[in-house]
């Protein structure tokens, strides 16, 4: 007896203490072709019909026969010999995410929750915060308010891609500084726990003390939560006759591109719960190549900042006309196929800061790395 011919027989009278007493049970629909000419004590519900009765209200929920203005609960409706069928929702976003703390500045700045609602709304799975942001400073952020954010995320299907804490690496060496600023690397990866887990992006510097890296990398253990600091290559490996080692956490005009060869590149090993994050642009700026170096990463990947440096010499999105140097389908294709991709949370972060045109480009960055597999 498939579901589409079953009819739900509700039989409603009222016993002799005055209480309505309510009988359903399932029958073939043919026979009870007849039903509809017998006493109005019966009801007859389609079984489609009062699958969507039921899945708008519940089970066990309310739904009125008019015709007797009464109202009948049906407490549930099952068929074990023909159980319903589990509904797979595909997610058609990309695994993509941004940075909307650049939404929160200019002459139209959004607050978090209309940047978080406009992000969701252009179809991002993700969302970049950061901790310099008043409305997302850990240190200002109580457990009400990290609940209330957590909230807010799920409300909008977005993830937390991960949290971005660029502090000014004099601040680690400074004793004045140096005390404060550890504390908000603890906060930040606090916050990223309570927001399942996010990592942290942290340029750390090459001459922090051993005892503050270490101190760092054991509270983020603790926790389960990564810290993302930017690769140290070998240049001299690798072609480009710029020095001993090129860090990769700033900007600056380049001319031309060289790719990497494969692991060696990299001067120190990065070991969890370290990851690397690839800046796009400052790859560019080093002569390299963004994607083989996502490709040379391999496990040790975290995130990639989606992110072009124009011909211009300024960071913007990608495939911008006649200013575009990233190949942006390569770069796809090598985070679609790096193990960190697996892990579910968007590691291509779209990366608007200091952009000319924020929303602009917001907006016109999912839709270029959408139709890049169209």
């Amino acid at each position: 007896m498939s579901l589409q011919r079953v009819i739900l027989l509700v039989r409603v009278r009222r016993d002799s203490r005055g209480f309505v007493r309510i009988s359903a049970r399932s029958v073939d629909a043919p026979s009870c072709a007849s039903s509809f000419t017998r006493p109005r004590s019966r009801v007859l519900v389609c079984a489609p019909s009062f699958a969507r009765v039921r899945d708008a209200l519940g089970a066990g929920g309310y739904f009125p026969a008019r015709r007797w203005g009464i109202f009948m609960r049906v407490d549930r409706y099952t068929r074990a010999s023909h159980p319903r069928r589990p509904t797979v929702a595909i997610d058609t976003r990309p695994n993509l995410a941004v940075t909307i703390h650049p939404l929160s500045l200019g002459d139209e700045p959004m607050s978090v929750r209309e940047a978080l609602a406009a992000i969701a709304a252009l179809g991002y799975r993700g969302a970049q915060l950061n901790a310099a942001d008043p409305a997302t400073r850990p240190r200002d952020l109580g457990p009400s308010a990290r609940r209330d954010l957590a909230a807010t995320l799920a409300r909008h299907e977005l993830a937390c891609a991960g949290i971005d804490l660029f502090i000014p690496p004099s601040h680690f060496s400074d004793p004045a500084q140096q005390s404060r600023a550890f504390d908000a690397v603890i906060g930040a990866i606090g916050l990223g726990a309570d927001l399942d887990r996010a990592p942290i992006t942290l340029p750390l510097p090459d001459d922090l003390a051993s005892g503050l890296r270490q101190a760092i990398a054991s509270e983020a253990e603790r926790l389960g939560v990564q810290i993302l600091i930017a690769p140290k290559l070998e240049t001299a490996k690798v072609g480009v006759n710029t020095g001993a080692g090129t860090g990769l956490g700033s900007t600056a005009a380049v001319s031309s591109s060289a790719t990497p060869t494969p692991a060696q590149t990299l001067e120190r090993p990065i070991e969890p719960p370290f990851a690397a994050f690839v800046d796009c642009a400052a790859v560019l700026a080093a002569q390299l190549s963004p994607e083989a170096l996502v490709s040379s990463l391999g496990d040790r990947l975290g995130a990639v900042r989606v992110v072009d440096l124009l011909r211009s010499g300024l960071r913007g999105p990608i495939l911008e006309p006649r200013e575009s140097r990233l190949d942006a389908l390569s770069l796809r294709l090598s985070i679609d196929l790096s193990p960190a991709a697996r892990s579910g949370r968007p590691i291509a972060i779209v990366d608007a800061r200091q952009w000319v045109d924020v929303r602009g480009g917001i907006e016109r960055s999912i839709l270029r790395w959408r139709a890049l597999l169209d």
